[in-house]
C-alpha cells in the first residue's frame, strides 16, 4: 500500500515539474529590453529592407497565440528570405531569442533551446455549425 501511495506521488511530482516548466509567453511587462539583430543583405528583393523594431516584437507578442511546432510548419504558408531576429531580455534575467516572419508568424527560443511557436496572422473560421446555419440548413 505505502509503495502504491510513493509511485502515484511520484508520478505527480513529475508531471507537476513537467507543467511548470513549460515556458510562458512573455508580456511586455517582463520585457526589461529588446534588440534587434543587424540585417544581412544577401540579394535585390523585396524584403531587403524590411526591419523589425522592438516595438514592432511588442505589438506583435501581445496579438499572437502559441501553436504546436506542427501546426505551426505545415497549417500556415511561409515566406522565404523575410526572417528577422533578435533578442528579449526579461526582468527576471532570462534571455530570448525572437525570429518574426512576414506574414505572421515568429518563434521564441528560450535558453534551453525549446521554441514556442506563435501566430498572429489570421482571423478566426465560423465553425461548420455557423456555416451550416448561414445556408438555410
Amino acid at each position: 500500500m505505502i509503495k502504491g501511495i510513493l509511485q502515484r506521488v511520484a508520478v505527480a511530482l513529475i508531471a507537476s515539474r513537467s507543467f511548470a516548466g513549460d515556458p510562458q509567453m512573455p508580456s511586455t511587462a517582463q520585457i526589461a529590453s529588446c534588440s534587434a539583430d543587424p540585417v544581412v543583405r544577401t540579394a535585390p528583393g523585396y524584403f531587403t529592407n524590411r526591419s523589425v523594431s522592438c516595438a514592432d516584437v511588442n505589438e506583435f507578442l501581445s496579438k499572437a497565440h502559441v501553436v504546436s511546432e506542427r501546426q505551426w510548419l505545415q497549417e500556415y504558408s511561409h515566406v522565404a528570405f523575410g526572417d528577422r531576429t533578435g533578442r528579449l531580455n526579461l526582468r527576471d534575467g532570462t534571455v530570448l531569442r525572437w525570429m518574426m516572419r512576414p506574414g505572421g508568424l515568429a518563434y521564441l527560443e528560450f535558453e534551453n533551446g525549446r521554441k514556442m511557436y506563435l501566430v498572429s496572422c489570421c482571423s478566426k473560421q465560423p465553425s461548420n455549425n455557423t456555416l451550416d446555419q448561414g445556408r438555410g440548413q
